[in-house]
């Protein structure tokens, strides 16, 4: 186990640089953009009370939001 660890600590030391050289030299921004998460909770809300899954009941902010992002049911 202990030369399993040994041989990780090689690998990440050999990877690591490498890595972030790549990254740099594709453009990438060193800082991370943190992630926008919505989480929606609503009491009574059945699956065709929103715009975007066909009701008649105009949502167009809830629309939007699942036009342009993810829905996660």
């Amino acid at each position: 186990m202990r030369g399993l660890a040994l041989l990780a600590a090689i690998w990440l030391a050999f990877a690591a640089p490498h890595a972030l050289g790549a990254s740099q030299e594709m453009g990438v921004s060193q800082e991370m953009e943190r992630p926008h998460i919505v989480v929606i909770m609503a009491d009574d809300l059945g699956w065709n009370d929103v715009g975007y899954h066909g009701s008649e009941i105009k949502t167009p902010h809830l629309d939007r939001l699942a036009k342009d992002g993810r829905e996660l049911t």
